[in-house]
């Protein structure tokens, strides 16, 4: 069995990433030469090394999911071609065939969290030894001198028609550090203690974190667990705030709550919502990838769409047949919003679009039009 170091060639964009992800075969046959001569630079010449890649381009987060599986893909990928005379001191290029790359794992997700980043796997094989040696040697070389010479920035702008702020070296720990700055700088290191957890741990411990705007979230085996909030128990929840400032708060937490679930789904771990402790034994409920909560024991015979511009879809407000509030459905992912919509729509219910957020008369939850409510956008 072969050791392996890990890392990657990060490209920073000076504008936006473009939306080609996959490398064309012309450039990544050109470009090896180019990673071989500068590979060979930075590694020690008592040892020698496979050296296999995939010629695609990933969000970092793909690359930083709980056993690594694309730097795993390209290692096994190698040790197989050893079957068909594949030998430490060769090179694998993993390229596509008619915008095909040769294993699912190996294809770049759509969508991207990261408007300017992207990064090419790289892994370096041989036996312990040398890859002890490789890893200790990268350490110093990657630190001082990682970036790519001009030969592979230039076959890359050249074939993706763009500019570069950096192209360089890294390992995937360095790539890890650099999310972990880019995490904190947005006030999310709550989050990325949990996602290192899973990343690094052999055995991931229990953790409970909380955001600076009181998001919590529990790490749990292999998931985590978000807790979702309805305005009314956000509202009830505050003292001395104000309905404009409870309002505009909530509103904040949402965009938070769905920031960290795309998060979480970018590096491929699973989320569960849970209700905060003070749910329990009130008429709020998670079901089908709501929260609803019961306000009359009425059916529904109409809804208000409550939208906020930043938001969009927050809730739907349903009312029965005299015009009251009977529940509140809070939708926890786009799925949700697209399938509800479509059934309301089958069922010949009555949706109203406002074009705003409609709430009670006291501020204290979403309303539904009228004379005792208050409209806000």
């Amino acid at each position: 069995m072969m050791a392996v170091w890990m890392g990657v060639l990060a490209l920073e964009f000076s504008e936006s990433a473009p939306p080609v992800m996959l490398l064309t075969r012309a450039c990544a046959e050109s470009l090896v030469a180019s990673l071989l001569k500068q590979l060979a630079r930075m590694l020690p010449t008592e040892h020698s090394y496979g050296f296999s890649w995939a010629a695609a381009m990933f969000d970092p987060a793909q690359m930083l999911r709980r056993g690594f599986p694309v730097h795993h893909e390209i290692a096994d990928l190698f040790l197989a071609g050893r079957e068909k005379g594949l030998e430490v001191g060769q090179s694998l290029t993993l390229m596509q065939h008619q915008g095909v790359m040769p294993a699912a794992v190996l294809t770049p997700d759509g969508a991207s969290g990261s408007a300017t980043l992207r990064a090419i796997p790289l892994v370096l094989s041989g036996s312990d030894a040398a890859i002890a040696a490789a890893r200790n040697q990268l350490e110093s070389e990657l630190y001082g001198e990682g970036l790519a010479d001009a030969g592979i920035v230039m076959a890359l702008a050249r074939d993706l028609d763009v500019r570069f702020e950096h192209v360089r070296w890294m390992s995937l720990l360095d790539l890890a550090a650099m999310m972990a700055a880019q995490l904190e700088h947005v006030g999310f290191t709550p989050a990325w203690t949990l996602i290192e957890e899973l990343l690094f741990s052999a055995a991931p411990q229990a953790l409970v974190t909380t955001t600076s705007l009181g998001q919590s979230m529990r790490l749990r085996e292999d998931h985590v667990l978000l807790e979702f909030r309805t305005y009314a128990a956000y509202a009830r929840a505050q003292q001395d705030f104000g309905l404009a400032a409870e309002l505009s708060s909530y509103l904040e937490s949402v965009h938070e709550f769905r920031q960290l679930q795309a998060l979480f789904a970018a590096h491929a771990i699973e989320t569960r919502i849970v209700l905060p402790d003070a749910a329990i034994g009130t008429q709020m409920r998670l079901e089908r990838d709501f929260v609803i909560e019961r306000l009359l024991p009425e059916e529904s015979t109409a809804y208000i769409l409550q939208q906020h511009p930043a938001l969009g879809a927050l809730a739907w407000t349903g009312t029965d047949a005299l015009g009251r509030v009977v529940e509140q459905r809070y939708p926890l992912s786009p799925a949700a919003i697209e399938r509800f919509m479509g059934e309301l729509a089958a069922s010949g219910i009555a949706v109203q679009r406002p074009g705003g957020l409609i709430l009670n008369a006291h501020g204290s939850d979403l309303g539904a039009p009228g004379p005792a409510t208050s409209g806000h956008h």
